[in-house]
């Protein structure tokens, strides 16, 4: 996952000297601050609910429900990034040093 996001960065700076980043920045910021609003919510949703539970003893459920929260957040982050950066990139280093991103 952490690619994708160096992806995101090297495509808002555009070109080693950044020439993008003036136009670009603004926009990716915008749309994670939409995505970040959001992710608060359901959090404050989800961590009464995971309190709740684990105040009856279900710790493995309040467990599960955190889990899929953090996992959900992650993806629509990486969907995020791919709405900037496109979706056709080659998912994670290989020994090569070479960056693959898929899924």
């Amino acid at each position: 996952m952490w690619w994708w996001f160096q992806a995101l960065l090297d495509w808002v700076k555009g070109d080693a000297d950044a020439n993008a980043y003036p136009e670009r920045q603004p926009r990716v910021r915008q749309r994670f601050d939409q995505a970040q609003a959001q992710w608060f919510a359901e959090a404050e949703q989800v961590e009464t609910r995971a309190r709740e539970l684990i105040g009856s003893g279900q710790r493995e459920e309040a467990a599960r429900i955190l889990g899929d929260l953090t996992e959900r957040c992650a993806n629509q982050a990486r969907d995020i990034a791919r709405e900037f950066i496109g979706a056709d990139l080659p998912a994670a280093r290989d020994g090569d040093g070479r960056v693959s991103l898929a899924g």
